[in-house]
């Protein structure tokens, strides 16, 4: 599993998921996306259609991740 802010020092994070997605290697690898800049429904169908499993905003709860996380690693 990969969590990826959609901010990153060096890199755009949905430029670094589209490049995760096209190498055959990571296929099945599960990504979580999150931002800090309050975008939930325009972060969330940007992080989707980059190739992101979920999305979520990083004002959530520790159990809201978690449940997150278990959700997406039950799949």
């Amino acid at each position: 599993m990969l969590i990826s802010d959609i901010n990153l020092p060096d890199k755009n994070g949905l430029d670094l998921i589209r490049e995760i997605r096209s190498t055959e290697k990571y296929t099945d690898l599960v990504i979580l996306c999150v931002s800090g800049v309050y975008r939930k429904d325009y972060g969330a169908k940007m992080a989707i259609r980059a190739g992101a499993d979920d999305f979520i905003s990083k004002s959530f709860q520790p159990p809201e991740l978690t449940e997150r996380i278990d959700k997406l690693l039950k799949k």
